[in-house]
């Protein structure tokens, strides 16, 4: 019997994981099944449960490949001149592609289930602490060369970054009217100091 490699086993993986996701934005995560996900997996129960034995690790994975993402995306804007402004290119760009807005449904679902599913709860955890983290670690580099406010905790920096990111995908999603051109041009002022015209003078003597 040949032996089966790595990287067949990594697609087969992939495969199921990418059914089961497309299977939860269609029906939810309560209605979906395993046989639903064998269905659109269009592979044998026995298959797929040799990878993954419930739906609730299916969730581990999906929330472990959206981190490895994350992480893939913000670690990519490293050597741009402006990481931080890279990052938030890369998800603006994202924010206009449908297939990414239509993950945020499955996001969504996934944090509805969380707050009845204490291993969901925990994996959705651990993917935003690891973007965060990430994100944290270019905004203390741009603060140790004088610009980014130093004063500033660098992961409260990096938690504001991310809901702004979140926060647009999903008023993309539920449909509000939203320029994302717009937007971006915004969160790049705010971003850059060009958001208020105050002088810092003025703005010290308000606090």
């Amino acid at each position: 019997m040949p032996k089966v490699t790595e990287e067949h086993l990594e697609a087969r993986r992939r495969q199921i994981i990418e059914a089961a996701a497309e299977c939860f934005i269609e029906k939810g995560f309560k209605k979906t099944s395993m046989r639903d996900i064998c269905r659109a997996a269009k592979l044998s129960p026995g298959a797929v449960y040799n990878y993954f034995t419930s739906k609730d690790k299916i969730i581990e994975a999906i929330a472990q490949v959206s981190q490895e993402q994350n992480v893939e995306i913000i670690s990519s804007a490293a050597e741009d001149d402006n990481p931080l402004w890279g990052v938030a290119k890369v998800f603006f760009s994202m924010a206009k592609d449908p297939a990414c807005i239509r993950s945020t449904g499955l996001s969504l679902e996934l944090f509805a289930e969380s707050s009845v599913n204490p291993q969901i709860a925990r994996g959705l955890r651990e993917n935003i602490n690891a973007s965060i983290r990430k994100l944290a670690e270019f905004v203390k580099s741009e603060q140790e060369k004088g610009l980014l406010n130093g004063d500033l905790n660098s992961e409260a920096i990096a938690q504001v970054l991310m809901v702004q990111f979140w926060g647009l995908n999903i008023m993309i999603f539920i449909d509000l009217k939203v320029n994302i051109d717009e937007f971006s041009s915004v969160f790049e002022a705010i971003l850059n100091g060009r958001f208020s015209t105050r002088k810092r003078k003025e703005n010290k003597r308000h606090l």
